[in-house]
């Protein structure tokens, strides 16, 4: 239901130019492998499976002669490589420029990382496209040429993990400027007061603006580039920065969806589902992510939100159960909220899935009756009762 980027791949790549024979797929797309089937169907294909770490121009050669076998380059018509960032980047971009010569061979390229020459050799340029290629999504046109500006991707719903011009950030010298850097990002404009009501509010000013200053330094050092500029008594992220951020993207779509018409609603809400691919910093842990927590709810209110609305299009269009396992998925984040247990209910009744029916209501009824120690509306405890005789009447067993 949600696997629309395979269609988008796909659609991308049939509209490839001839002259683009270098496709990189990009590192945040998680399901790389998956394209490996586009491409592996074709004839005359080879694979190449890089093992060693920084390889360089003849180690890679020779690598390439052992997968060609004894034929020749110019009979292939796909070669994929796989975990290209062990690859030297002068030694990979030495090969890419010496299969120019080869015009029916196309390279798939597939690693955790974008090579630099992707962004600055202007001769293979026009041969290099990288795929998926959606800036809704997260996955940036890395060939554009974007001056001096710094391409910065951040990815917050999940692990967090960090791009900048296509290169990941693994090591942050430490939680804090891990920590400092998802908060900097997130607000995008905040005071040096917030900051240290947050980080350091057991600390007197003069030692909390050392420390800040120490974390920020790192900050800038681990990216290479300034991360904020503080005008106006803001810190703000730097007017160099072209920030993409999967948290802003992710609200602006869900805001846009209930303005919009039904169809192009249903795109933005199955964007930004796809968007969330956990919860906010959710693997992460440490002592001074403390202000993730509201965040986090927040963020996960949201998330269940768009599952229930986009169940509700799919319902209206007819696929009952598909939209029975987006409300299923929306009741995890909204537990009493007595309107989506109506809704899985009734599909559960049409469905005739009774007994599943009044589980749900019992489980609803347990919740409320725990946190507000009262019972469910009584409209609900309608259905219950008119799902239990339905049962009855046709003769569906139901366990007490």
């Amino acid at each position: 239901m949600l696997d629309f980027l395979q269609e988008l791949i796909r659609q991308q790549i049939e509209s490839l130019h001839d002259e683009v024979r270098f496709v990189f797929v990009q590192p945040a797309y998680t399901a790389q492998h998956a394209l490996l089937t586009l491409f592996l169907s074709e004839p005359c294909s080879v694979y190449v499976n890089v093992q060693d770490e920084n390889v360089g121009l003849a180690a890679l050669q020779q690598t390439l002669t052992d997968a060609l076998a004894g034929g020749e380059w110019s009979d292939i018509h796909i070669l994929i490589v796989n975990d290209i960032d062990r690859i030297q980047d002068a030694a990979l971009e030495t090969m890419l420029s010496g299969f120019l010569q080869y015009r029916d061979l196309r390279v798939l390229l597939l690693g955790r990382s974008i090579p630099e020459f992707v962004l600055t050799n202007k001769a293979l340029q026009p041969h290099i496209a990288v795929l998926p290629k959606e800036p809704s999504l997260m996955f940036p046109d890395y060939t554009v040429d974007r001056g001096d500006n710094t391409l910065l991707e951040v990815r917050a719903l999940g692990r967090g993990h960090v791009l900048l011009n296509g290169k990941p950030i693994v090591d942050w010298d430490g939680d804090l400027p891990h920590d400092l850097f998802f908060f900097l990002v997130d607000k995008g404009m905040t005071t040096r007061a917030q900051i240290f009501e947050t980080f350091w509010p057991d600390l007197p000013p003069n030692e909390a603006t050392n420390v800040f200053h120490v974390t920020k330094r790192k900050i800038n050092e681990v990216l290479g580039v300034d991360l904020t500029q503080y005008t106006g008594g803001f810190y703000r992220i730097a007017p160099q920065i072209e920030l993409m951020y999967d948290v802003t993207r992710f609200s602006e779509m869900l805001q846009q969806s209930a303005v919009e018409q039904k169809s192009v609603s249903q795109d933005l809400l199955r964007h930004a589902i796809w968007l969330y691919r956990g919860e906010f910093l959710g693997s992460v842990q440490s002592p001074t992510l403390a202000w993730a927590q509201r965040r986090r709810s927040e963020l996960a209110q949201q998330y269940g939100e768009a599952l229930m609305q986009y169940a509700k299009i799919l319902e209206a269009a007819g696929d009952a159960r598909t939209a029975l396992g987006l409300y299923i998925g929306a009741s995890a984040y909204n537990r009493q909220r007595e309107d989506l247990a109506g809704l899985i209910m009734g599909l559960y009744r049409d469905l005739g899935m009774h007994q599943s029916a009044l589980d749900t209501y019992a489980r609803i009824e347990k919740d409320i009756a725990d946190t507000l120690s009262i019972s469910p509306a009584q409209w609900l405890q309608d259905l219950a009762a008119n799902i239990r005789t339905t049962a009855k009447i046709v003769g569906t067993p139901i366990s007490k």
